[in-house]
């Protein structure tokens, strides 16, 4: 698994090697509280830009910081809550690629990236990872590799792909994470309107 690195803890495989010693990624990560709120912002607004483009219906977008956690509705950081869908099986895979992808892409933008940071956002979100996992395996004779080949249920080849699609779309997940940090909540009109990529209606 060349420039993959299984976790000591057992609970991950990430591109990024772990520190040497650590108790916690929030410790680790190490950002202010509203970058954090951006960098949520920001992970959010991709998966919400990509899952427009997969034509699966985003409903809302919800983000908060790590002080208002307890008050959120979504119980976590940050959610997009999505409709019924029917979409490309590769499409759905780069939406849920989306989040972590271009939090790095911010961090590298915004002069704070380190080894540990882009670790540290691969470990944030590996209930993405798992969903990817999960719909390859249900929707495939396939499961989910780690830089261990050129095919498309490798990790390295979707998040290659990933990357040039948010790169294409950048600037409406800029703007869409700078409402999010403003709002904090946004509707399905709200997200139509500030990305102009059509929010499609659920499946009949």
């Amino acid at each position: 698994m060349p420039g993959w690195h299984p976790n000591i803890d057992g609970r991950g495989i990430t591109r990024h090697i772990e520190p040497d010693r650590w108790t916690d990624t929030w410790t680790v990560e190490g950002l202010t509280e509203q970058q954090k709120l951006r960098s949520t912002a920001t992970h959010e607004a991709a998966h919400a830009v990509l899952m427009s483009l997969a034509r699966v219906p985003v409903l809302s977008i919800t983000v908060c910081t790590y002080s208002d956690l307890k008050y959120c509705d979504a119980g976590s950081m940050g959610a997009v809550d999505i409709g019924p869908y029917d979409t490309d099986l590769l499409q759905l895979c780069h939406a849920l690629a989306a989040g972590e992808r271009a939090e790095e892409c911010l961090l590298r933008e915004s002069g704070l990236w380190s080894v540990d940071r882009a670790w540290t956002v691969e470990r944030h979100a590996s209930s993405d990872r798992h969903e990817i996992a999960t719909v390859i395996r249900k929707h495939s004779s396939q499961i989910l590799t780690y830089g261990q080949s050129e095919d498309w249920n490798d990790l390295a080849t979707i998040h290659r792909n990933t990357d040039a699609t948010i790169a294409r779309h950048w600037a409406p997940i800029r703007e869409l994470a700078d409402e999010l940090v403003v709002h904090r909540q946004l509707t399905a009109e709200r997200v139509q309107d500030i990305t102009k990529i059509p929010n499609p209606a659920p499946p009949a």
